[in-house]
Parts: C-alpha cells; structure tokens; sequence
C-alpha cells in the first residue's frame, strides 16, 4: 500500500555527495538490483531512501515519478522477502523482492 510522505515533514538530511549512474535498462527484481549495482564496480549501490528523497528535493526530475529500489530495509513486521520500494514525488510502499521496479545506482563521492 503506497503511502504519501507530506511535503512539510520531509527532514532536511545531511547526505555524503553522491554520485548517479545510469538507469538499468531494463526492470529488476530487488536481489537482481543489488547485484548488478555491485557489479558496476567499486562503491556502486542502490540507493537509500533518504537519498531518493534529497534526490525530488534537489530537483532531480528524471526520476521524480518513477518507482525505484532501495536498500533502505524494511521495518520490522512487514514480511518475507519484503523490500521497499520508493517514488522520488514522495510515495512509498513495500513490495516483494521478486516484482520488477527501475533500478538506478549511486556512490559516494570524496
């Protein structure tokens, strides 16, 4: 079930800088996503939710509206092989790790 995140309670993070890589090119289950993030080399990951979220803040418009994985687990209680998934517009809602959502990386920057 998506559930919205209201604008005025989004929290103003502090993030290390990142970098995007390109988006996959094609859906993956979440287990998929995550390896092929490791596989784009040193430090390459899929991103955490707070990171999706400074993304729409900073106006990051290629992935305002789509659905993407993130390694941000899920609370306790919400099920097996249950992962979040998020919109950067500030929806969320967990899925099951064998669905298929847009995948996009991230790594840290000096």
């Amino acid at each position: 079930m998506a559930e919205k995140i209201p604008q005025d309670n989004v929290e103003s993070i502090e993030t290390p800088k990142i970098e995007w890589g390109a988006e996959a090119e094609k859906n993956m289950t979440w287990k998929q996503a995550d390896d092929w993030c490791k596989s784009q080399g040193k430090g390459w990951r899929l991103p955490t939710k707070d990171e999706l979220v400074e993304a729409l803040k900073n106006g990051m418009e290629e992935i305002s509206q789509e659905v993407y994985w993130s390694s941000t687990p899920c609370p306790p209680g919400t099920g097996n092989g249950v992962y979040p998934k998020y919109y950067c517009g500030g929806n969320h809602s967990f899925n099951e790790a064998k669905n298929y959502e847009r995948v996009r990386c991230v790594r840290n920057v000096p």
